[in-house]
């Protein structure tokens, strides 16, 4: 490896923040479903079912055209990654910085000069470092959960880059892989509001080209393979084999494609770690996103276009009421997941849905 050179231009560093949207879903005993969406008003479908005392009822954008690139600002061809994980050892940070490293690799039109990374965790004498810290060191950095220098063409570097991404324990996979996308995209020399504004738009000064929102979409994901959580640490021993056929019984229904009006190209993958999932279906007693509420999710995801409305889901809870009805189970968790990940094409088995339906083979 050629010798280091001294910084001959000044490094800009861009800061990147994650944008939040929030919805909750309540199901209310025999009640309509509520649905109170960052913007626009809430989602209340007819319900008159009346429950008996007792029951508490990514598409990926095209491949850019090739622009001119400049001359690289390194003196390496190929450029060594390491990974230094100092916030959560447990964690796998390794495996979405791959991914960020592959999306590159993959859309390098957009960059504004050619690079090739090697990705070596434990290099002892990398090009770029992926810090992933429990705070970040970076000018005017606010709320950011990562930055890195703006290396545009003509900017002289001083290995070891640094790229930093700040530890959020509610952060799943996703959510980091985005960030190290996002902080590459600034080591190629690519700065906020330009293409691929997806993931690269932040705070712009100009409006960018209004993007579908993700109610707007078939599917309000980037990709269709969904990792799910399933956390029944709060079922109880009795429950837990019906509670586990419940909730598979809804996924299945989901990936067959039978699913009236719903995406046919939806894949669940089952982890075991709340980390690796984009969604997790947990269950507690007493929720509190509603009075007597059985079911409540929660979305997140990123504004990229600035009109206030998600574009995209980058992670979702669904929580089901774990007094709720063994039976009624499956139906809840479709339910939520269908809220989670195509909000505009909701299956008509979850509207109108009777106290008898919601317990019955719905997915059959």
């Amino acid at each position: 490896m050629s010798p280091r050179r001294a910084v001959g231009a000044f490094l800009r560093f861009a800061v990147f923040a994650l944008l939040v949207g929030v919805a909750f879903a309540v199901v209310l005993p025999g009640g309509p479903i509520d649905l109170d969406a960052m913007a626009g008003g809430p989602d209340r479908p007819d319900d008159g079912a009346v429950a008996p005392s007792g029951d508490a009822g990514a598409t990926a954008t095209a491949t850019p055209p090739p622009r001119p690139l400049g001359e690289s600002p390194w003196e390496e061809a190929v450029l060594t990654v390491a990974v230094r994980n100092r916030a959560e050892p447990g964690r796998n940070v390794t495996g979405p910085v791959a991914e960020a490293l592959d999306y590159w690799a993959d859309n390098a039109g957009y960059a504004d000069y050619p690079a090739e990374f090697h990705l070596r965790s434990d290099a002892a004498d990398p090009d770029v470092v992926v810090w992933y810290n429990d705070s970040i060191d970076c000018e005017d950095h606010g709320d950011a959960i990562g930055c890195a220098p703006l290396l545009e063409v003509g900017t002289r570097v001083d290995a070891p880059v640094d790229v930093q991404i700040r530890y959020d324990p509610a952060h799943n996979r996703r959510q980091v892989r985005n960030t190290a996308i996002h902080e590459f995209g600034h080591v190629l020399g690519v700065t906020h509001c330009e293409e691929p504004h997806w993931v690269m738009s932040s705070a712009c000064p100009e409006p960018i080209p209004d993007a579908p929102n993700a109610d707007e979409r078939h599917l309000a994901w980037r990709d269709g393979t969904i990792a799910v959580y399933v956390d029944e640490s709060n079922v109880s021993g009795n429950d837990l084999s019906g509670t586990r056929d419940q909730v598979g019984h809804a996924l299945a229904y989901f990936a067959s494609g039978d699913a009236e009006g719903f995406p046919a190209n939806v894949t669940f993958v089952r982890v075991e770690d709340r980390y690796e999932a984009d969604v997790t279906v947990a269950f507690r007693s007493g929720l509190t996103c509603g009075d007597d509420a059985v079911v409540c999710t929660e979305h997140r995801g990123r504004d990229f276009d600035g009109d206030g409305q998600l574009e995209y889901h980058t992670g979702g809870t669904v929580l089901i009421d774990a007094d709720s009805d063994v039976d009624a189970r499956g139906w809840y968790a479709g339910w939520a997941l269908a809220k989670i990940l195509s909000p505009g094409h909701v299956p008509t088995v979850f509207e109108d849905a009777s106290y008898r339906d919601r317990r019955s083979e719905w997915w059959e």
